[in-house]
């Protein structure tokens, strides 16, 4: 329970404040983000079936996946994470499994693939498309030794450390890779906004992951932002869509005018085609030219 109560503070506690109320038990727990950088692939990890795979198996087919790091023993917190990031993925309109992986790994070592399979379960019963197959592949939980889940939070850039009681002191956060293993956004804390789940999968998908114009416009409005924790609203960008809107609009709308015009003046021939008024600005010409033969016989005959 201690280790809870410290990732909570840990969560809650400005930067400064951590610097100096935290617990010493929390001393060396944190993220170091590492966007951009590669993470190891080829590492192994034990599934809740008590298979050995690599991590690279969940980038294979080609899609974003977000890196759960937690303990399947935690009496609150990391319940809480995968509890939160369920809720998230059930309110986004991608699918675990079809348009990216979850990948849940417990850094305490003594657990089993038996811990594994009851967390899998309870999720899976938890999601809205648990009945599936790609989302049982999709949605993944692990055990691995130390070696494995060591060097994976390392290159995550994430401490933890075990406390005297057995439990663990660690962050929260979510970590989301791209199809080729690079960090492309960290999600901290115990709050996934689905819309923050939604555009980080978005981005890290390259936009290979939209599904309408509205998917484009709304990744080009949305920024991340650091100090806000999330994804903002770009005013900037609002009126850059705002303004080619606007110019798409007029341009319709004047093509619409040019285009009645015509209908107009063509219906008016048609009813009164000796109307010079009726043939539109180059009737006058039109009129000169097809008397002209008239005039140049009438000149001979005159002759």
């Amino acid at each position: 329970m201690l280790a809870c109560v410290i990732a909570a503070c840990w969560v809650a506690a400005p930067a400064a404040a951590q610097l100096n109320r935290m617990p010493i038990e929390a001393e060396g727990i944190g993220v170091t983000e590492r966007l951009g950088e590669q993470v190891p692939l080829n590492l192994p990890f034990i599934t809740s079936e008590g298979e050995t795979v690599r991590l690279e198996t969940y980038f294979e087919d080609g899609k974003p996946v977000i890196i759960a790091l937690v303990y399947y023993d935690c009496p609150i917190v990391c319940t809480v994470v995968v509890e939160h990031l369920l809720k998230s993925v059930n309110d986004i309109d991608f699918k675990v499994g079809e348009d990216f992986n979850i990948v849940v790994v417990s850094f305490n070592t003594r657990e089993t693939s038996k811990h594994a399979a009851l967390k899998k379960a309870a999720t899976l019963a938890g999601y809205k498309n648990g009945q599936t197959e790609a989302a049982a592949r999709g949605w993944a939980f692990h055990t691995a030794a130390f070696s494995s889940v060591g060097e994976l939070a390392a290159s995550l850039g994430y401490r933890y450390k075990e406390l005297a009681n057995g439990e663990y002191a660690h962050p929260t956060t979510l970590f989301v890779l791209t199809p080729e293993g690079k960090i492309s956004r960290y999600i901290h804390g115990l709050n996934y906004p689905p819309r923050d789940v939604r555009l980080s999968l978005m981005e890290a998908a390259d936009g290979n992951l939209t599904e309408s114009l509205g998917d484009i416009v709304t990744g080009f409005c949305f920024n991340w932002d650091p100090e806000a924790g999330g994804y903002v609203l770009q005013a900037f960008r609002v009126m850059q869509v705002g303004g080619a809107v606007s110019a798409v609009v007029m341009a319709g709308i004047v093509a619409m005018l040019f285009a009645g015009e015509r209908i107009r003046r063509r219906a008016a021939a048609a009813k009164n085609p000796n109307d010079p008024n009726s043939h539109g600005p180059n009737s006058n010409e039109s009129n000169q030219t097809a008397r002209a033969p008239r005039d140049a016989a009438g000149a001979t005959a005159t002759a």
